[in-house]
């Protein structure tokens, strides 16, 4: 299924940092950049149900995640 929100963590561009990222569609997933090797993990945040519909936006703030779905908003913290 197609990505339908994306979110950067706001220090993504910091060297180091773990880059991370999360993705949306009717599941959130959270992909990972692990140090030294470079490698990408991805761990799976939440996971929708037919009814709830699709992730349509993502906000990132700090160790928090804010989605929204049709079901309602839900807030992650990481």
């Amino acid at each position: 299924m197609p990505a339908k929100a994306i979110a950067l963590s706001p220090d993504f561009s910091r060297h180091g940092s773990g880059q991370r990222l999360v993705i949306g569609s009717r599941d959130l997933l959270l992909y990972e950049t692990t140090f030294p090797i470079g490698r990408r993990r991805v761990t799976p945040l939440y996971q929708g149900l037919e009814r709830d519909g699709q992730i349509s936006a993502i906000s990132w703030n700090g160790v928090n995640i804010a989605f929204t779905n049709e079901s309602g908003t839900r807030i992650y913290d990481t």
